[in-house]
């Protein structure tokens, strides 16, 4: 996010306000779609990629395609998504909701349903992506890989050298120890800066009204020098 300002901060503050209220560009099947998201999830996720137009979108887990949708639906985005669907192999006739049968066959669907042009799917394990294959600096990532098959700490190291100088981190399954722990690991990482945002720890697990398991959002900032070091080396 190339011109990040206060005000750009702000209006990401407020698109959390209006995601309090259950307020977005979502109607109400978007907002409702099955998924392991909350509805509150899916409405700060559209208005937060809503902040400005021709933003790039990372998302980092993509189970169902549910907060895929919230993020480009009446949005302006290049997006890359990355998931290895290794869930599929494990337990291929899980969940039918909606007639689809497995997590890659109900992404596709959504995909097909909206014609979302500007979606780039990377079918890989998320530490295993070559990173070139993102073709443009990152402006928005959306974590939401499951913590006993990924770390945050590695997975986004790994991605350094796509962020941008000032790149905005949103966070499912925030209730998570293990994930805010591997979290606090990397910003420690030399030459960045992280400032939160908001989070919302659920008190009720699952909850698809509300945050899920929870969410958070940060701000990162690259420090040229301190970072440059780094990337290369990561």
């Amino acid at each position: 996010m190339k011109t990040i300002t206060q005000l750009t901060k702000n209006k990401i503050i407020d698109a959390f306000r209006e995601a309090e209220q259950d307020k977005s560009g979502l109607r109400e099947f978007e907002r409702d779609l099955y998924g392991a998201s909350g509805r509150k999830t899916r409405h700060a996720i559209n208005n937060i990629c809503g902040v400005k137009d021709n933003l790039t979108y990372l998302e980092l887990g993509i189970y169902r395609g549910s907060t895929l949708v919230a993020a480009n639906y009446d949005n302006k985005l290049t997006t890359y998504a990355i998931d290895d669907f290794t869930i599929d192999i494990k337990e291929p006739k899980q969940y039918k909701e909606n007639g689809w049968g497995n997590a890659r066959q109900a992404t596709k669907e959504l995909l097909d349903r909206y014609n979302f042009s500007n979606v780039n799917i990377i079918e890989d394990e998320a530490n295993s992506v070559d990173t070139k294959k993102i073709a443009k600096k990152v402006d928005i990532v959306h974590y939401d890989l499951d913590e006993h098959h990924a770390n945050a700490e590695q997975v986004l190291r790994h991605y350094l050298s796509v962020f941008d100088k000032h790149t905005v981190l949103m966070f499912s399954n925030w209730n998570s120890n293990g994930l805010r722990n591997s979290f606090a690991q990397f910003k420690k990482t030399p030459g960045i800066e992280v400032e939160m945002l908001f989070e919302k720890l659920s008190t009720a697990t699952a909850d698809s009204l509300n945050w899920y398991n929870g969410f958070a959002v940060f701000l990162f900032t690259l420090n040229a020098k301190g970072a440059e070091k780094e990337v290369k080396n990561g």
